[in-house]
């Protein structure tokens, strides 16, 4: 259940916030963070690292509900509201890593992911890294749109 309420919430917020003319542009954004939430999950499950619990669709593991929700609805936001200060950006990646690591611990907290071998600390550090890896993306691949509207 917790994994379509994350879904639901997710796209709530994606559909007051969107910008759906920009869309074109920073779905892009979206669809890496969601390749990369796949297959590190994909990953780490396979190690042993972790698993989740209650899925309703699943590969390898991996709730695609998930997939298709937070990482695909950060990413896009993530890139629409991307800061042009670079102070700005560095507190982004902060503000939106323990964002998403809020949720990871929620779902712990509610029994639907359960640590095997594997630590907060250790998320919270892939949290940071994939979050500066979409704004890499967004600064350096996703700019030239910002630049020619």
């Amino acid at each position: 259940m917790s994994w379509i309420i994350l879904f639901i919430i997710s796209w709530i917020i994606f559909f007051i916030a969107v910008d759906f003319k920009m869309l074109k542009y920073t779905i892009w954004s979206g669809l890496l963070a969601a390749c990369m939430e796949f297959l590190i999950d994909m990953l780490f499950i396979g190690h042993n690292l972790f698993k989740t619990i209650n899925n309703l669709f699943e590969i390898k593991g991996v709730p695609i509900i998930f997939t298709f929700s937070a990482p695909l609805a950060m990413g896009i936001l993530m890139s629409q509201y991307y800061p042009k200060r670079k102070l700005y950006r560095i507190l982004n990646v902060f503000v939106l890593s323990i964002l998403f690591y809020s949720v990871e611990y929620i779902l712990l907290l509610k029994g639907d992911l359960i640590y095997m071998n594997w630590s907060f600390a250790e998320s919270l550090v892939i949290d940071i890294l994939a979050i500066i890896t979409i704004s890499w993306f967004n600064l350096v691949v996703l700019n030239k749109w910002r630049e020619s509207i």
